[in-house]
């Protein structure tokens, strides 16, 4: 359908919308953010396919926040639903240093937590906080995937998932 409607419009992969979100925010965002907040890998694949900016910028709140590009829904995403997305948007280039001046995760949820300076690797180690509820298994997994598009190497880290917080 995605790839349909791109054909039938050629501007339909630059369309913007704003919806709710308990997690990272979606406001003034690209069908590219949303296929990656939600990880939908063929839609994502779809839109990449049709000629989306994969380094598309999202909107700014009223405090400046925001401007992140769609990689950055793929980087805390619960069980690491949005992996495939997460490769899909590095072959096509997207930018795995990508710079925001700050994010409100969870906005009006109990949860909401705001963020500064972040990079997707920086926002990728945040889910180790309680209120992101991420495994650290998955956090490791992303953080190596986004260190090697950026040409690092991770060092070795044995201690994932930390053994301290895992003692029963």
């Amino acid at each position: 359908a995605v790839t349909a409607a791109a054909a039938a419009d050629p501007g339909y992969v630059r369309h913007r919308l704003s919806m709710r979100s308990a997690f990272t925010p979606l406001d003034d965002v690209t069908l590219l953010h949303v296929a990656s907040e939600y990880g939908h890998a063929a839609a994502a694949s779809a839109l990449i396919g049709a000629g989306a900016d994969v380094d598309a910028r999202a909107g700014l709140d009223a405090d400046g926040l925001g401007a992140h590009t769609p990689i950055f829904h793929t980087v805390n995403s619960h069980a690491n639903r949005s992996e495939a997305v997460l490769r899909a948007l590095l072959a096509a280039g997207a930018d795995p240093a990508a710079r925001v001046a700050g994010l409100v995760w969870g906005r009006t949820f109990e949860w909401e937590s705001t963020f500064f300076d972040l990079t997707p690797l920086a926002y990728a180690q945040l889910g180790t906080l309680p209120q992101m509820h991420r495994e650290p298994q998955h956090v490791d997994a992303v953080v190596r995937t986004l260190l090697a598009a950026a040409g690092r190497v991770a060092p070795e880290m044995p201690n994932v998932p930390n053994r301290y917080l895992t003692r029963s």
